[in-house]
């Protein structure tokens, strides 16, 4: 394996550590939002980025070429007119501010933390709606 495959696998796995994603899952048949949004940045990110051709992205990511064709243009739509899709805009300069940013040495670390991070918060909202639905249940609110 060489330096840019092994460079491709870790920015896969980075992606699915951030988004809190099983391991292998980008490769699923999966099409739910949260693993096709991922899939969608991390392909566009290493096809700008380290100058991958859509035809050869299959060679990393389970998927037809003219899929990688597809989100390649979807990316320039997106990124030209972000407010039709924030979350994909807001994940893709996330990860891409993550993997190039002060912890440049360090991106998988970081992206566990952040990962954590969100986990916590979740957490958090999902204590907040229970408390609120205990508490009328006895009528406090």
């Amino acid at each position: 394996m060489n330096k840019m495959e092994e460079t491709i696998k870790d920015l896969i796995s980075c992606m699915e550590t951030f988004k809190g994603l099983r391991k292998g899952e980008i490769n699923s048949k999966k099409r739910t939002q949260r693993v096709a949004v991922a899939r969608q940045v991390v392909s566009n990110f290493i096809m700008n980025e380290y100058k991958v051709k859509p035809g050869q992205m299959s060679k990393y990511i389970e998927r037809d070429r003219t899929d990688f064709y597809y989100m390649k243009n979807l990316h320039k739509a997106v990124m030209i007119s972000w407010q039709a899709y924030p979350d994909y805009h807001k994940l893709y300069e996330g990860f891409k501010n993550i993997w190039y940013g002060e912890n440049k040495r360090k991106p998988r670390q970081a992206v566990k933390i952040l990962a954590l991070i969100n986990e916590k918060e979740n957490k958090i909202k999902e204590y907040k709606e229970e408390i609120i639905k205990l508490k009328s249940e006895i009528n406090i609110i």
